[in-house]
């Protein structure tokens, strides 16, 4: 986890800053030292729900990503797929297939968010999952979760017994 210097004196002009400012540096931040060739690989639920909870921060609509991996389970990219409503996002296995050929991915993680705050998953969010995993099997594509976010938690399917 990240700590504070405290020994290193506060900077006290981030109040300069919108906290949807200092937010999008902050992920920005998050993304490059996930993709960094260094980075630990996607080996736990912890670790991928994390990575999705900065990239849906602040969201008012849902919206579908994915990260695609290689098969070391580190990431290759990250994309935001579907943008949605408030309560609802189509998802096109298709268009899924195409960007996992695109980047050589030999896994995914999914993930998408509830703006309503409550990251529950419904009955669509499993089947669209098994759906999703069928589909990419096809191609040698692993889906090794699916991570629903909501105000501050997230949950997993794999955790859920639901993969």
């Amino acid at each position: 986890m990240y700590q504070i210097d405290l020994d290193r004196p506060i900077r006290h002009d981030l109040d300069k800053f919108s906290d949807e400012e200092i937010m999008a540096q902050a992920r920005q931040i998050i993304h490059r030292q996930m993709t960094s060739r260094r980075a630990d690989p996607f080996e736990s639920p912890d670790r991928v729900k994390e990575f999705f909870l900065t990239q849906h921060h602040g969201l008012k609509a849902e919206r579908f990503d994915i990260a695609m991996l290689d098969n070391r389970h580190r990431l290759i990219e990250s994309r935001a797929m579907f943008h949605g409503t408030i309560d609802s996002a189509s998802v096109y296995p298709r268009e899924i297939v195409r960007a996992c050929i695109e980047t050589n991915a030999a896994a995914i993680c999914c993930s998408h968010n509830h703006p309503s705050g409550v990251a529950e998953p419904s009955r669509a969010d499993i089947d669209i999952t098994k759906k999703l995993s069928q589909a990419l099997a096809l191609i040698d594509v692993r889906v090794l979760d699916h991570i629903i976010t909501g105000k501050g938690y997230a949950v997993s399917l794999a955790e859920c017994g639901e993969m």
